[in-house]
C-alpha cells in the first residue's frame, strides 16, 4: 500500500467513525447504510482522481 492509499484509508476511517458517533450512535440500520455510502464515495474518489495510471 502506497502512502496516498494509506492517507485515503485513514481519512475514510476518521470520517466514518466521526459520523457514527455524532449522528447515528443508537441507530443500527441507518448507520450501516451511511457507512456503506461513505465507503462508496471514498472508493469512487480514489478510483477517479487518486489512482495512478
Amino acid at each position: 500500500m502506497d502512502k496516498r492509499s494509506l492517507v485515503v484509508f485513514i481519512a475514510m476511517l476518521a470520517v466514518t467513525v466521526g459520523v457514527n458517533f455524532l449522528f447515528f450512535r443508537h441507530q443500527v440500520w441507518p448507520r450501516l447504510a451511511v457507512d456503506v455510502g461513505i465507503a462508496v464515495v471514498f472508493g469512487t474518489v480514489y478510483v477517479r482522481f487518486l489512482r495512478q495510471r
